[in-house]
């Protein structure tokens, strides 16, 4: 089976946007799907995640930190000891400022952290300079 516009969908960037909040999914994914070169697709159920990376093979995934009673730190780390999703760029995404957590990100793998706050204007700009060349 062959999706139309696969071709360009290979060389898009490849984006996934995990997140609890549905809104959040659909609004980052709309920013980020504005772009000609990049396909973002949503997922809002941490118990998805991992089977949602497996299928869609992303480049970077944007991840929130707090996904209702999952922990996005631990999908991070399922993320980078996963042979199939160890080289994705993962961005941890909250709105929370703390600077422990953000530091607790970095140490389990994170390439950035971005706050909710600011997505608007730097989420783009952030994937680019994290996606594989």
């Amino acid at each position: 089976m062959t999706n139309e516009g696969s071709d360009e969908g290979d060389r898009a960037i490849r984006i996934l946007v995990a997140d609890d909040s549905q809104l959040i999914c659909r609004q980052a994914c709309n920013i980020l799907n504005q772009q000609d070169d990049m396909r973002a697709e949503p997922c809002s159920d941490p118990a998805q995640a991992l089977a949602t990376v497996a299928r869609f093979r992303p480049d970077v995934i944007l991840q929130d930190v707090y996904m209702g009673d999952a922990s996005g730190l631990d999908l991070l780390r399922e993320y980078k000891n996963r042979p199939d999703t160890a080289k994705a760029a993962v961005i941890m995404f909250s709105g929370d400022e703390d600077s422990a957590l953000r530091e607790a990100a970095v140490a389990a793998g994170a390439c950035d952290y971005l706050l909710k706050s600011d997505a608007a204007q730097a989420l783009v700009p952030m994937v680019r300079k994290h996606a594989p060349a």
